[in-house]
């Protein structure tokens, strides 16, 4: 289920989801802020938020607002309980430990999992912030030129469109091959031919993200948003046979972030690697006009 499909029903429960969508509903309404200092006092008083500053552009940024954990983890303490066990999301992975340790994990002040020094605290998971694979801050806005091109090594595409007068719009299109396995093995960051385990599948993940630039800072932006993709993956099944998949889709929506999954594969067991082979996208909004980009 997308964020999209999610932003009502976790209105009105204790989720740090829920939390997230109150702090975007307010930064979405145009009529919200009236001058930088406005900005900047919203940012200060919610911890999820953030400015960024990339080559001299500002961005405003909202904490975990692409970790699926959200939709259970509680808004106060950002935890919750599977088992005997209780999680914390921290900034860069979750950290666990024992139901009997609750309140020692709840009163851990630190962001990190390489904070942690309670031997009864154990991490869970990490996400490394520099790759591009996992949806960190860098994965958004530490491109501040397309990364466009096809063939080998090719496995994800960026396109911006801005607008040409008035107020400074801007859309981006992300088109990202990814794998999923479990169990969990980094496999998306080798570029190199691996054999997956069971319960593996390969998809690819469109994402549209909408903005305007307010009082000199790019905040998150509501827009109807349409866009043509026809990509051809190539996937490696073997040592010898290459396969090549053809996404054909027309994708539309209002919102700041408009996300898809497009189709799934089984791929289980197999030797595989796989890189984008040809594309053919466009897009357009209200406030920007057709933007396109191609490579065969």
């Amino acid at each position: 289920m997308s964020f999209n499909d999610l932003y009502k029903s976790v209105l009105d429960d204790n989720t740090l989801a829920s939390e997230i969508v109150k702090i975007q509903k307010v930064f979405l309404d145009t009529t919200s802020f009236h001058s930088k200092d406005d900005i900047l006092a919203f940012v200060n008083s919610n911890k999820l938020l953030k400015i960024i500053s990339i080559n001299g552009e500002e961005e405003l940024f909202t904490s975990h607002e692409n970790n699926p954990n959200i939709y259970f983890a509680n808004k106060n303490n950002k935890m919750f309980k599977i088992g005997d066990n209780v999680l914390k999301v921290l900034e860069d992975g979750k950290v666990y430990t024992n139901c009997k340790n609750y309140n020692k994990l709840k009163n851990i002040q630190v962001q990190s999992i390489n904070q942690i020094s309670d031997k009864d605290i154990k991490v869970f998971d990490s996400y490394n912030s520099n790759s591009f694979e996992n949806k960190t801050m860098n994965y958004y806005f530490n491109h501040t030129e397309d990364v466009l091109g096809c063939g080998l090594g090719r496995r994800y595409i960026y396109k911006t469109g801005i607008s040409t007068s008035g107020t400074q719009n801007r859309t981006r299109l992300y088109l990202i091959t990814r794998l999923h396995t479990d169990p969990e093995f980094d496999v998306n960051s080798q570029y190199g031919t691996v054999t997956l385990p069971e319960d593996s599948y390969f998809y690819v993940e469109c994402e549209i993200r909408n903005a305007v630039r307010t009082w000199g800072i790019w905040i998150p932006a509501s827009r109807t948003t349409n866009a043509n993709i026809n990509l051809t993956i190539s996937i490696r099944k073997d040592s010898n046979n290459w396969e090549d998949y053809v996404y054909t889709r027309t994708i539309s929506g209002t919102g700041h972030l408009i996300e898809r999954e497009i189709d799934k594969w089984d791929i289980s067991g197999i030797a595989f690697n796989r890189f984008i082979k040809s594309y053919n996208v466009s897009f357009k909004t209200p406030s920007i006009p057709q933007t396109t980009a191609s490579c065969n």
